[in-house]
């Protein structure tokens, strides 16, 4: 009896502890109103506007480069978690459904128009894609032809790339493979 009783104490606490960290998931599909760093307003098929903050260890998107702009239709899986300034919703998974119009995504190599030129990258305007601005990201490895060229603001140039997740942020970085100037 006198050994029972501390391993029903011990159990109860156990089973406590582990109810806090147990959490059930949630499943929405709706529409993103407005994004903003780490968090996106979403109203969903009922009309009701939810708050969905993301985590870059936690949340994970379908397909794995992309990210939410305003008017995607999507599918997420969060839950709520308790903070210091109270509850909030946590993404788990978000998922395209469908693409709205301020979704654009860019074929690699692309034709551009240097706006401006710096050391880490250039931002451009795509010829291609309705004038739309673009940030390409320069790495080590980028190729510049004619070798040695420094791109100077209003000079066209072709732009080979590749995407992956941004090291700072939440969004997507364009990584410049080769940047060759058009004459």
């Amino acid at each position: 009896m006198k050994i029972v009783q501390p391993i029903l104490i011990v159990s109860a606490i156990l089973i406590t502890l582990l109810a806090h960290t147990i959490r059930a998931d949630e499943q929405m599909e709706g529409t993103i109103k407005e994004e903003g760093f780490g968090k996106y307003s979403i109203i969903d098929n009922n009309g009701t506007e939810l708050l969905l903050n993301v985590s870059k260890r936690e949340t994970k998107y379908d397909p794995a480069l992309w990210r939410p702009t305003n008017d995607d239709k999507i599918n997420a899986t969060y839950y709520e978690k308790k903070g210091r300034d109270g509850a909030m919703l946590v993404a788990k998974q978000i998922s395209l459904v469908a693409a709205g119009p301020n979704t654009v995504t860019i074929d690699s190599p692309t034709t551009v128009t240097i706006t401006e030129s710096g050391r880490s990258g250039f931002i451009t305007t795509l010829t291609d894609y309705d004038n739309k601005d673009q940030k390409f990201t320069r790495h080590r490895g980028t190729k510049m032809i004619p070798t040695g060229w420094v791109p100077s603001p209003g000079e066209k140039a072709v732009i080979t790339f590749h995407l992956q997740p941004a090291t700072f942020g939440f969004g997507i970085a364009y990584m410049a493979d080769e940047v060759k100037k058009i004459d």
